[in-house]
């Protein structure tokens, strides 16, 4: 199998590798927005994603649409998480986020999540990541391609572990897995959409 192999990076360069520019949002009409997920099909590799993993990959054999996908292999020897993932443009807060993902499993065990996480900070403080929503686990018994979807409310404010209350200043999708059973897992085809308050 062809393959372009994503860059690995270092999990203690995890805030710093992990989000790439955030890409635009696009009006569709007055009550809803696209956000333009940069490289949504991996047609262009690995360009506008960061990983932390060494064990991804551009596969050109298994696609959804068009000639490539994100391909995350799990060898089954930890149970460390796995994932890609990307910046979003800032949505306003209480906007409903609705994000789709297809995604196909070598076996029927292996389980994936797909995330919505978030930064926040403190006036003139520093960004600090939250482990946003998630889809829970997930398992495809048939292993076929199969469509994913993630809603959720974007939050105006976010309590930090030290009970200070910090502004939201990034939105950020992650697709992921647990290496806990050996295996391939593949995400493609992505979109995210966006529904202010006012229009809900």
């Amino acid at each position: 199998m062809k393959t372009r192999i994503f860059q690995a990076v270092s999990a203690l360069a995890f805030s710093a590798f992990l989000f790439p520019s955030a890409s635009s949002l696009s009006a569709q009409d007055a009550t809803q927005a696209t956000i333009t997920v940069a490289n949504p099909g991996f047609e262009e590799g690995v360009k506008s994603w960061g990983i932390a993993s060494p064990s991804s990959e551009i596969s050109d054999n298994v696609f959804h649409e068009g000639h490539y996908s994100a391909l995350i292999k799990c060898k089954g020897e930890s149970k460390a998480l796995l994932h890609i993932s990307q910046a979003l443009p800032m949505p306003p807060a209480g906007s409903k986020i609705t994000c789709s993902v297809w995604v196909k499993t070598s076996k029927p065990e292996l389980e994936y999540q797909i995330y919505c996480d978030i930064t926040a900070q403190k006036e003139g403080g520093a960004p600090v990541w939250f482990a946003g929503p998630s889809s829970g686990i997930l398992k495809n018994p048939d292993s076929e391609w199969k469509e994913v979807k993630l809603s959720f409310t974007f939050p105006a404010e976010q309590t930090d572990k030290d009970g200070s209350i910090k502004k939201m200043c990034g939105c950020y999708l992650r697709l992921a897995t647990k290496d806990k059973y050996a295996g391939d897992i593949w995400f493609d085809d992505i979109t995210v959409t966006v529904t202010p308050p006012s229009s809900k």
